[in-house]
């Protein structure tokens, strides 16, 4: 298994951010997927890191988000949603009624 750690583009659509999870570097990972000019982020930080995944999205210029998909409903995976729902506006959500 191969392990990134290194943010930003790492394939033709995808990019890894780090998801700050605690404020603290490298131990949680969120993941961007770019498709005919819209992105979908896959699991969002906690809410105290929402601001610094937004600020990462610009400088990679992956702003503004279109679609978010939560997996679970782990708390370093979904609790960052209604944050990003308001920075985004228009953000299109695909989870199950348990992970929001």
């Amino acid at each position: 298994m191969v392990h990134i750690h290194t943010e930003g583009k790492f394939n033709e659509n995808t990019y890894l951010i780090d998801g700050m999870m605690f404020s603290l570097p490298g131990n949680i990972t969120i993941y961007v997927i770019e498709n005919e000019g819209e992105r979908m982020l896959i699991d969002t930080p906690m809410s105290l890191s929402a601001r610094k995944i937004v600020k990462k999205l610009k400088e990679l210029d992956l702003f503004p988000i279109q679609k978010l998909l939560i997996t679970h409903s782990h708390f370093d995976h979904n609790q960052g949603w209604e944050k990003l729902k308001r920075i985004f506006g228009d953000l299109e959500i695909f989870a199950s009624e348990s992970a929001i």
